[in-house]
Order: structure tokens, then sequence, then C-alpha cells
């Protein structure tokens, strides 16, 4: 009989989409091959996936959600509304527990560099509690890389999930927490039409485009980026560093801070329309490549924080694909990968001369040329398929030895206190 796997992103699907959206449209066209699969998304749709029956779902309408669920032999989700996750552990679903953006560090961040009255405190909070609702109900784990399989074994241990039994069933506990990294699709973009260079004013064809690959976070570092590429215009005026994208296409109200913050500094500096270049919206999909293909160098810079240590920058893998040579700060994972294979230059966090040298270098044609041919040996490890491998292996494993009744009613204890603490709360911002 064919498996029955949901998949429930939680950002927009479609022909504009961030780091989320893109993995599970890529996962659930890997699965429908080996699956019967159905991709379930927050916002309207408006692309097809072939082989994915795909359904919109708003986030809030969690009684349709667990209808669709409660037909399916496994769901794989970064997050589950808190009643959903406690009925789908008295079921004989298995549940995967998408931990690859490690959010709660994600949410301190932007609580310390985001703006202040932003919500961005009860948001944490929310995303804490539902972490723990994950660890406690969720039958397995997939994660980005080794870096933070370490942390959700750990997390899982604090839990009391790691028991004999669990080592019993498979001693590497790979049934329990599997690496899914962010993978590429087979065929690299190829640079057609132009999309930036002699289109975007100020952009000539013949000028040095260095790209910003992905969103401006608060977690990532775009000020040491303009700071690194306004030193190397006074030696190379003809550098332009352009951000493809500044508003999530999640639709959310509120840009990072982050934004604001590179904006600033771009506009202080007299950078912008000459040297920095930003677009307001978010490039579509079947744009980003183009935009990665006709760019010379990638620029990345991000803090020498714990939130480096443990992410994995998608982004990288991004450029990876495009053959596109990268410039970027050291710490997280990937960043080591760039090193050891040669596919760019990586430099401390926080250094915008070193960065802005390392973005210099890798302008130089016979430099370049060698990058790319890294880039190229380096890149089939990583497509979409392999990526999966570790996904597939674990559905078509036994689940890992677990208590569900007691998994639930912790689970249930964790729904009552976040409910009380969201009603106390409301209170007191009330005076009552």
């Amino acid at each position: 009989m064919t498996r029955r796997v949901l998949l429930i992103a939680s950002d927009r699907v479609g022909s504009s989409m961030a780091g989320p959206g893109i993995r599970y449209t890529a996962l659930a066209r890997v699965l429908a091959e080996h699956a019967e699969v159905t991709l379930v998304a927050p916002f309207p749709v408006d692309t097809e996936i072939e082989g994915v029956r795909v359904i919109h779902i708003p986030t809030r309408n969690h009684r349709q959600l667990l209808r669709v669920a409660l037909d399916h032999d496994d769901v794989i989700t970064q997050r589950l509304p808190l009643g959903t996750a406690l009925r789908l552990a008295r079921s004989s679903i298995r549940v995967i527990a998408d931990l690859y953006a490690p959010t709660l560090i994600e949410n301190a961040v932007a609580l310390v560099r985001g703006e202040p009255g932003k919500g961005f405190e009860r948001t944490a909070q929310a995303n804490a509690a539902a972490l723990r609702v994950a660890l406690a109900t969720a039958d397995a784990f997939i994660c980005g890389n080794e870096r933070q399989r370490d942390f959700v074994l750990g997390a899982l241990a604090t839990s009391g999930r790691i028991d004999a039994a669990a080592y019993e069933t498979d001693a590497t506990l790979r049934n329990l927490v599997a690496v899914v990294p962010f993978g590429t699709p087979p065929d690299p973009p190829t640079v057609g039409a132009p999309v930036v260079k002699g289109v975007v004013p100020g952009i000539d064809p013949g000028d040095a485009l260095i790209v910003w690959p992905g969103g401006v976070w608060d977690w990532t570092d775009a000020v040491t980026a303009i700071r690194a590429i306004d030193a190397l215009s006074q030696r190379q005026p003809n550098v332009r560093l352009y951000f493809p994208g500044l508003r999530s296409p999640n639709e959310s109200p509120t840009p990072p801070a982050a934004v604001a913050r590179a904006r600033s500094l771009a506009h202080e500096l007299g950078l912008v329309g000459t040297t920095v270049f930003f677009e307001e919206g978010w490039t579509p999909t079947t744009t980003h490549g183009a935009v990665l293909a006709e760019a010379d160098v990638a620029i990345c810079a991000a803090f020498d924080d714990v939130e480096t240590h443990f992410a994995f920058r998608s982004r990288l893998i991004d450029c990876i694909w495009a053959r596109l040579p990268i410039a970027t700060t050291s710490g997280d994972s990937l960043s080591d990968v760039v090193a050891e294979h040669g596919l760019g230059r990586v430099v401390a966090p926080g250094d915008h001369l070193a960065l802005a040298a390392a973005v210099e270098e890798l302008l130089d044609e016979r430099t370049a040329e060698d990058t790319r041919r890294n880039l190229a040996a380096v890149a089939p490890s990583l497509l979409w398929e392999r990526s999966a491998e570790p996904l597939l292996a674990l559905l078509n494993s036994p689940p890992s030895a677990s208590a569900r009744p007691v998994r639930a009613a912790l689970a249930a204890l964790e729904y009552v206190w976040f409910r009380a603490a969201k009603r106390v709360a409301s209170k007191r911002a009330a005076g009552l």
C-alpha cells in the first residue's frame, strides 16, 4: 500500500518563496516519487507541483488541518498547532518535526537586535512552547546539519526522550533525529536575458555585480557587507552591491529591524542608487537563479554568536548551485565547506576590510575561474535527491521506541501552561 505523506509548510509556497517554502516544495517533489504526497500551504498557492496535491489551509484553521492530517500515514512539519499536536500524539500517525531553522535562537536574536514593542516577546514565547510540545510529541526529527542534530539530541535528552529503549531500537539514533540539509535542483541556472546588469538603473553591463543572495534578517550582518563594498569601491568604482529582496513573501507587515539599519547606513554613506541597490519586494523564485547566474560574487555576513554556530545558510547552497564564488564570514557549518573546498573566501565576522579584500580577490578572473571549477565539483553532492535520502530512510524505518501517552500528557500540561500565561499577560496589558 502506498504511504500517504503530508508536508505542512510554514511559509508561502508558489512563484515567490523564502527558505521554508523552497524546502517543502523540493521535498514534496522528491517524496512524490515514492509516496502519495500532499503539501499544505498557509497562503494561497499560485503554482502547481507535478505529482503533488497542494492545498491552502490558513494558519488558524486548525480543524481543517487536523482533518487532513488524520488522513495520512506521516506528517512532516516545522510546527503544529498545539491542539493538533496533542490529537496526533494519540493516533498511529507518525509525526516528523522539522527543526532545520533554530527559531528559538532566531527569536532571541530578534528580541535583542529587533525593534522593541513589535510583539517579538510573545512570538518568542509561543515558539518556545511549540518547540517543547514538538520535543514531547513528535515521533522523529529532522534538521539541517550535524551541529543542529547535536542541539536536538541534547534537547531530547533533557526531555527524557533518549533512553535504553530508544538506544536499543537504533544505537545511532538516526531513526530519531536525521540530518536533511537544503539541496539544489539538478541543473544550474544559466545566463540569459539580463535581469540586473543594464536593467536596474545605475547598474551597467560592465559593472562588477556583488549580490546579497537572500533576505536581510536580524541574524545577518548586512551592515558589514555594505561597509565592505564602500571600502572596495574606493579602489574599484564599478562594484555594485545588489539586495534582490527586502520584504519576505510571507506578507509580514513589519520588516526586520536589520532592513532599516542597512538602509540607514547606505543612505548615510551616500551609496544608494550608485553603489548599493535595494529591491523593495521579493525576487520571484524563477528569477532568483537568473540573478545569481548574472552576478560575479556573492557576499554573505553574519555575527559571531550562537545563531551562526547552529545556522544552515541556505543562501550559500543557492550560490553553490549557481557556481557563484562566495565571500562570507566564518562561524556556520557551510562557511567551513566554503573554506575546505575552495568555494570562495571566508573572513572573520565584523571585519569589513577583510570582507572587501575577499570580494576583490574573487573578482580576479583567474581566481574566479578556479573557484567556479571547485563549485561545479561540489554541487552534485548537494542535489535535493541526495539531501532527502535520510528522510526517505526515516519514513521506511520502524518508528523510534516511545511512550505516546506519557508524551501526550506532557504536551497537555505545556498547552495548559501556555494558554494560562497568555490570559495572564492579556489581563495585565489591559490593566485588570
